[in-house]
């Protein structure tokens, strides 16, 4: 469950809200390009939310097989508690990308219903269909309601309810954007769309790890959950969005290790950390022609700092590897220059034709990280 956002606590009051399966999930991505579609929708009591939500994960448990039989006694429990919540309803319809001037913007659309007038709102869309219908301006037959009609048409048939309707436009910048600033339009195409990441962006395509075969770096790759050696792997990672911060869930086949990377107002520029569960680094990104580099900066283990000789080397580096595919190169390494870990990756969009199949091929010149000597094992 998350707690729903885009309307205004002086208007409706935050509630919890579920990720739910409609039509547009799938709609959405063809019509309008739209990189990914969430849809999510709670109820005004957190209880009767809960509730719910609980009884849905029993039936993804199979402990039970439907909440059909249940629909009675449910609906029972919650006329008893409607007198706990109010008439009002909303929702908001969120938007972000980037404009005809290339800004990274949000634009969102609130409404927000009064009076017990929520019901209004599903039924208006038909209600305009069916007079376009009438007057012959859009055509008849079986198929998605989608551009039939405007948005401005929609909320004026609204007015005659308890409705208000705004909409509110601003600056939403992703993180990488925010730490490098006008460096970040200048990076290769294939390299600034990695990290493009305005909700939740998924690459997929194929890796090589090693590892290495000492105690202390087989201790410190599995504290970071750092995938196991394979010769050959597919790989892939998601990233989301979440408050100002990223969350990067990587796969090498079946293992998966995640880590969380944020900017605090306070960091300098080019500045950004990234946690590995206990362990948090700063990497002061270096951008150029070649590609975008992450020098390490300080540590810190359970939020205290790590002192030099307990530091990690890490050469790390994206480039674009041609044909809208970014290949990233990383080596860790401890101070004495024993190897942690190396993994070589190309990727590309799940969402390009290109790349559905999730096997990419390395290119044959590898980008400048990987041309580094090795420091040994």
């Amino acid at each position: 469950m998350a707690t729903a956002q885009g309307l205004p606590a002086a208007e409706a009051a935050p509630r919890l809200a579920s990720f739910t399966g409609v039509p547009d999930l799938d709609l959405f991505p063809g019509r309008y390009g739209a990189r990914s579609v969430l849809f999510r929708a709670g109820l005004e009591l957190r209880i009767l939310h809960g509730g719910l939500w609980m009884l849905g994960w029993l039936v993804r448990c199979r402990i039970l097989r439907s909440l059909a039989p249940l629909a009675a006694p449910t609906r029972a429990i919650a006329e008893r508690l409607k007198g706990l919540g109010t008439d009002r309803g909303g929702m908001a319809v969120r938007v972000t990308g980037r404009d005809g001037q290339d800004r990274a913007v949000r634009r969102t659309w609130t409404l927000i219903a009064d009076a017990g007038d929520g019901p209004e709102v599903p039924p208006t869309p038909a209600e305009v269909v069916v007079r376009k219908l009438l007057t012959g301006a859009v055509a008849s037959g079986a198929g998605p309601c989608m551009g039939l009609f405007t948005l401005d048409e929609a909320t004026a048939a609204l007015d005659p309810f308890a409705i208000q309707c705004n909409r509110h436009e601003a600056p939403a910048p992703p993180l990488f954007e925010r730490a490098l600033g006008d460096a970040f339009r200048h990076l290769a195409p294939a390299v600034r769309d990695l990290h493009e990441v305005h909700e939740r962006r998924v690459f997929v395509g194929e890796g090589r790890v090693e590892r290495g075969r000492t105690l202390l770096a087989r201790l410190c790759a599995v504290l970071a959950r750092f995938p196991p050696a394979a010769g050959r792997v597919p790989v892939e990672v998601e990233m989301t969005a979440q408050g100002g911060s990223e969350r990067w869930v990587r796969r090498f086949g079946r293992h998966r290790f995640r880590s969380r990377l944020q900017r605090h107002a306070s960091d300098p520029a080019g500045s950004i950390w990234e946690r590995f569960g206990p362990l948090s680094f700063e990497i002061r990104l270096k951008p150029g022609q070649d590609g975008l580099e992450y020098p390490l900066g300080r540590g810190r283990l359970f939020g205290i700092p790590l002192p030099g000789f307990l530091m990690p080397v890490s050469v790390t580096c994206e480039a674009d590897a041609g044909d809208g595919a970014a290949q990233i190169e990383t080596a860790i390494f401890l101070r004495n220059g024993r190897l942690i870990v190396r993994y070589s990756v190309t990727l590309r969009p799940a969402d390009d034709p290109a790349g559905s199949n999730g096997v990419i091929r390395p290119p044959p010149e590898p980008c400048p990280a990987a041309a580094r000597p090795a420091l040994g094992r």
